[in-house]
């Protein structure tokens, strides 16, 4: 089975690879030469279709998320080499119901499938009359994400907690994120200060983009137990330092959360609302919790991990074998293979019937 994966990057090249059964022929191409958002540029349309026709795979797969442009050149290259193609969504939301363009997207004859990373997103789509039509059920895939970040060791994890700042002794929920009010990081700065009014007194530790007033903001929130860091370049590992990864996301939550499970891989524990991507990622009761928007919840559900640090100790745990078992490349891979096989044979079908 061979396949021609199109991914962005900052050059065009071509490698080969083989993944569970299937070869992957990885395409990294630049961004859309044209400075129209939906208009494909016809040098690189035609180099992709050229490059189709060269390397004959039976599967177009786009692995970027999100991106119009991109879709557009890839659909033209499949439509005129006659390939099925496969592509991804990487936000609950992001589709325009009204757009003409989505509409000549989502419903083309060769895209064969349109893969969510979350049931969370697929749910999303099922149940809206205009993404139904849309995004047709039959045409969606769940996939996931793949988590490939190292796990951080004991003594790495204590001189991660000092450069952070959080002391020996620190109960410290964490976050890595950049301030957008979907994060509702006001919620946990509020989470943080029922705990201290609880005799359980914890740490925010939030590591991202977040501007002077609403640190002080949420310093006067947390009554002033807050650590912000600032932004800091590859700091997924930095979640080792935390006790529990708290993510309080307002509604539609988030698309996959890729932030927690980094923070589960570290044997971080992960608390997070209850709906939206989190809710494939986390066991509720067993590797964190999935909770409603309430702040006594939340008090409540990390007050019994401050105090019972044998289950903090457990939850962190299966938290790193949930993300080990379910989210590893290997994971993905095959779940990919699956999916592409499957696209590959109804293609064949669909064609050997037409004649």
């Amino acid at each position: 089975m061979r396949i021609m994966s199109v991914r962005s990057g900052p050059e065009e090249s071509v490698t080969h690879s083989t993944h569970h059964g299937y070869e992957d022929i990885q395409v990294v191409r630049l961004a859309p030469r044209s400075s129209m958002r939906y208009l494909r540029h016809r040098a690189n349309a035609s180099d992709l279709v050229e490059l189709v026709r060269e390397t004959q795979p039976e599967l177009i797969n786009l692995a970027v998320a999100n991106n119009r442009a991109m879709t557009l050149q890839c659909l033209h290259a499949a439509h005129v080499t006659g390939k099925p193609m496969v592509t991804y969504r990487g936000a609950i939301g992001g589709l325009n119901v009204l757009s003409p363009i989505d509409h000549a997207i989502m419903r083309h004859r060769n895209l064969r499938r349109v893969i969510a990373l979350t049931f969370a997103m697929s749910s999303a789509w099922a149940n809206n009359p205009g993404m139904r039509l849309l995004v047709p059920p039959e045409k969606v895939e769940v996939s996931g994400r793949a988590i490939g970040i190292a796990t951080v060791g004991k003594n790495e994890r204590t001189k991660i907690r000092a450069e952070l700042g959080i002391a020996p002794d620190d109960f410290a929920l964490g976050s890595i994120a950049n301030s957008r009010p979907i994060k509702n990081l006001e919620f946990a700065a509020r989470v943080v200060a029922g705990l201290g009014d609880s005799g359980k007194p914890a740490k925010l530790v939030l590591i991202g983009r977040i501007d002077e007033t609403t640190v002080q903001r949420l310093k006067n929130l947390s009554g002033d137990r807050l650590i912000a860091t600032g932004f800091k370049a590859n700091a997924a590992p930095l979640a080792a330092g935390f006790d529990v990864c708290v993510s309080p996301t307002r509604r539609p939550g988030e698309g996959f959360g890729k932030s927690i499970a980094e923070a589960m891989i570290q044997g971080v524990p992960a608390v997070s609302s209850n709906f939206g991507g989190a809710c494939d990622i986390i066991e509720s009761g067993t590797s964190g919790f999935l909770l409603p928007l309430n702040e006594q919840a939340w008090v409540h559900a990390i007050g019994q991990l401050f105090e019972d640090r044998k289950q903090l100790q457990a939850m962190g745990a299966a938290a790193q074998a949930r993300i080990q078992n379910h989210f590893s490349k290997e994971a993905l891979e095959r779940r990919n293979r699956n999916i592409f096989a499957s696209v590959i044979e109804e293609w064949r079908k669909m064609n050997s019937a037409a004649f």
